[in-house]
């Protein structure tokens, strides 16, 4: 006979393992959503040459608009297509890659956050952007892959 202690897991069923030992799921979906997840993941195309610009002597920042395309059927059947932009924030090492390699028109596939800023203008009114501080990146545009393999 096994010495194995016998309980019942949160969905009544019989297991070895003592009561303490299970994982409820729900309690790790909670500990997540108590500090949040910011993340996106992009597949798009470049908008326009980035903008790279040295802030305070050392550190790089790149900026550019990416487009991502979504398509689909409407009722009649047409195709309907959607291009979304989105404001991408580069920095350091990662910006001067940008200068050196991205081009108009390039595919990416990017990772990163979202990130809100807000400002007031001159009359006081509140104004708000948001842009993804990308953190990681890959050229998906051919002649790109073989300019970084040389």
């Amino acid at each position: 006979m096994s010495m194995a202690l016998q309980s019942r897991n949160n969905k009544g069923f019989k297991t070895d393992l003592p009561a303490p030992y299970h994982i409820n799921p729900c309690n790790q979906i909670f500990s997540t959503m108590k500090y949040g997840v910011n993340r996106v993941t992009l597949v798009g195309n470049v908008g326009e040459l980035p903008r790279v610009s040295e802030r305070e002597g050392e550190a790089f920042v790149a900026n550019f608009p990416l487009a991502t395309n979504e398509v689909w059927r409407d009722k009649e059947g047409e195709e309907v297509r959607r291009t979304e932009w989105h404001r991408i924030v580069v920095w350091n090492r990662a910006a001067e890659i940008v200068k050196q390699h991205v081009r108009k028109g390039d595919a990416l596939y990017l990772e990163g956050k979202i990130s809100t800023n807000s400002w007031d203008d001159k009359e006081g009114n509140k104004h708000y952007s948001t842009e993804i501080v990308c953190d990681h990146f890959l050229f998906l545009s051919p002649k790109n892959m073989q300019e970084t393999e040389e």
